[in-house]
């Protein structure tokens, strides 16, 4: 065939083009969808938003929370439940890197990082613009407080973050007597 003797020569065309094509500018381009944090507190109905999102992470700590708190106070037995980690919990007897203890204590952290961010950002908001500025930080502070309360009671000493954290500035952070 004609093109028997062409066809590495147009592959090695076809990759060169390719490489050559790409540059840098294309490649770290922002996405369309990517709003920052700055643009985003700025309303009333933003910071009710952010507030509803950090509600919504209670959905998931509590419905762990009946192994955690009523299994192993006996208000509930494991013989009801075919799960080996509640039998474990049941028991006493579960490992610390089991999936629901590493889950609540990130959920817990997630909640009051949302918190405190929101009060962050909440501090410097106009009061004309944010009419319920008051409420967003009471009912904020009370989820931070609530979140803290059941890490206590599951953990015991627990790291106290009241600021918004680097990754870095979080693994220096002592557990709290």
């Amino acid at each position: 065939s004609i093109f028997a003797n062409k066809e590495p020569e147009r592959t090695l065309a076809l990759i060169s083009m390719l490489m050559l094509s790409c540059s840098k500018e294309f490649i770290s381009i922002d996405p369309v969808s990517t709003v920052t944090t700055d643009l985003v507190y700025k309303t009333d109905k933003d910071f009710q938003d952010a507030l509803t999102n950090t509600y919504a992470v209670f959905q998931t700590v509590y419905s762990d929370m009946w192994q955690i708190g009523d299994l192993r106070g006996d208000d509930t037995k494991s013989g009801l439940v075919s799960n080996l980690t509640a039998s474990e919990m049941d028991k006493f007897i579960l490992n610390s890197d089991a999936g629901i203890v590493s889950n609540a204590w990130r959920n817990y952290y997630i909640i009051i990082n949302r918190a405190n961010y929101i009060l962050a950002k909440i501090a410097n908001a106009d009061v004309a613009v944010v009419t319920k500025k008051d409420r967003y930080i009471g009912e904020t502070k009370f989820l931070r407080a609530l979140a803290y309360f059941n890490l206590v009671r599951i953990f015991g000493d627990v790291p106290m973050v009241v600021t918004v954290l680097s990754i870095d500035e979080s693994y220096k952070v002592p557990r709290e007597k």
